[in-house]
């Protein structure tokens, strides 16, 4: 038996679960949902809520071990008094005796929190079941991730082993509510960090980030839970227990809906609030590929029928600083160059590229602006003949090798960390020289990078968050190659 374990959000019943949850009659999977913290079953609390004791006691009183193998404690969820509420397919007398051979946890908000306190729980009583995990924004409510706090309890789960798939949606929230409330969006600043915790090399991660300007937004119709489900029929159709064309079905409700409703461009970087766990500009690698225009930021699309690139560059100045570097300077002398033939576009793009690439480790006030500018230009290429998606594609590349990116950012990231380095570290320092001399693939590096983490799992490095990222575009790098996504859908 496969048992899916909805935990719902703060003051939330888990109706986005329940009322979409139609979709499968596999009498192998069974589904339990979970009230919010709130509850007096839960941890009767909406401020600073004990999700660690919460999910101690919750594995505690809904499971049992018997001959090496887990099964549900009881049937009578009731008499549990762990928050367990009537939703669809849920375990009955016949499923007592049933082996549980997989848990998918999953959950919104804090609830996406507790599944990673629960995983946890489940690997000190039963580490050889696999555990998958959707984390619908997860947000600990937390004002800092200092000890105690609900952030800080999940912030590194390296160490639990049973984890083998992590879906993560994450809303690009910029605080702002509807309704213009100052008090509000300092308070949402404050309080809704969403938080992605580390994980080990051998759990299967992916991140989603959707249009949304808050947690509570309800006028996006995407607002997360249409997301949620892709990836609940993705993980089951992978274990056998869904039909592709279901899954499918899901999956195509996203792009329907980007379709049928209208949606917001992302919100500049600097406007995004801050998130636990990963920087805010590293955050857009993972925009959400299905939104219909994933590299359009608010207020910084540039439309070729009605103004020149030097008047959107002009528009776009009021934000960055009054001084300007030589990488700068050059390429507003390109842009004033650049009279709209596919060969000056190109010669432009090459040179917002390269400024890119040169400025990755610093904190230029243009850079949002130039990536907007790499990014319009390509979609114009692209618009007049898609073969441009693979002429741009290789230019990147060659860009990135030639301009020696890889090991400038290995040594930005090695300088900015401690002073001393460990025999792991200078291994990786001889191994990015050699891919700089094109001595070694781009595959052997990402193996070099994924035995340098592996190695530090189990102490602390101020490096490894980098490091961990820097494999994840190499990946992305390479997936994007193979697929043809848009290089405007790959961010540096």
């Amino acid at each position: 038996m496969h048992l899916i374990i909805y935990f719902a959000g703060t003051g939330e019943e888990g109706s986005d679960f329940s009322d979409y949850y139609n979709y499968v009659d596999n009498q192998k999977v069974k589904a339990l949902l979970v009230t919010g913290c709130h509850d007096k079953e839960v941890c009767n609390a909406t401020i600073n809520p004990n999700l660690k004791r919460f999910a101690t006691r919750f594995t505690k009183s809904l499971f049992v071990v018997k001959d090496r193998k887990l099964h549900l404690s009881s049937v009578d969820f009731p008499e549990l008094k762990v928050g367990i509420r009537i939703c669809n397919n849920m375990p009955g007398a016949d499923d007592i005796q049933n082996e549980i051979s997989g848990i998918t946890l999953c959950g919104y908000s804090r609830g996406a929190v507790t599944c990673f306190e629960t995983a946890r729980q489940l690997n000190k009583i039963i580490p050889n079941i696999p555990v998958d995990i959707i984390a619908n924004q997860p947000t600990p409510g937390n004002l800092y991730t200092g000890p105690g706090t609900n952030a800080h309890s999940i912030a590194d789960c390296r160490s639990i082993g049973n984890i083998r798939r992590v879906a993560i949606i994450l809303g690009a929230y910029t605080g702002e509510y509807h309704w213009a409330n100052k008090i509000g969006t300092v308070i949402h600043r404050t309080f809704y960090s969403q938080i992605i915790p580390q994980l080990s090399l051998q759990v299967s991660r992916s991140i989603t980030v959707i249009q949304r300007n808050n947690h509570h937004e309800k006028s996006v119709r995407l607002e997360g839970t249409t997301h949620f489900h892709m990836y609940l029929s993705h993980f089951l159709h992978l274990d056998g227990y869904l039909e592709e064309e279901k899954a499918s079905e899901q999956r195509n409700k996203i792009k329907t809906g980007y379709k049928k409703y209208q949606y917001p461009s992302f919100p500049k970087i600097n406007n995004l609030q801050d998130f636990y766990g990963m920087a805010k500009k590293d955050i857009y690698h993972y925009l959400d590929k299905q939104h219909r225009a994933p590299d359009a930021r608010a207020g910084m699309k540039w439309d070729a029928g009605k103004e020149s690139l030097l008047d959107w560059w002009n528009k776009h100045e009021k934000d960055a600083s009054r001084t300007s570097s030589p990488l700068t300077k050059l390429l507003v002398k390109r842009i004033q160059n650049t009279n709209g033939t596919s060969e000056s576009l190109i010669e432009l793009f090459i040179e917002a590229d390269k400024w890119l690439i040169e400025k990755r480790d610093t904190a230029s006030s243009r850079y949002d602006q130039v990536e907007a500018l790499r990014n319009n230009i390509c979609r114009h290429l692209i618009a007049r003949d898609s073969q441009y998606n693979v002429i741009l594609h290789q230019l990147h590349d060659y860009l990135l090798k030639t301009t020696h990116y890889l090991k400038k950012h290995w040594n930005h990231i090695r300088h900015s960390a401690s002073f001393f380095k460990s025999d792991a570290t200078r291994q990786l320092d001889t191994t990015f020289s050699a891919y700089d001399q094109g001595e070694i693939t781009d595959q052997a590096l990402i193996q070099a990078l994924s035995t340098w983490l592996s190695e530090k799992t189990a102490v602390k490095s101020k490096r490894y968050n980098a490091v961990y990222e820097m494999r994840e575009q190499l990946l992305q790098m390479k997936e994007n190659q193979e697929k043809q996504y848009p290089l405007f859908g790959l961010h540096l």
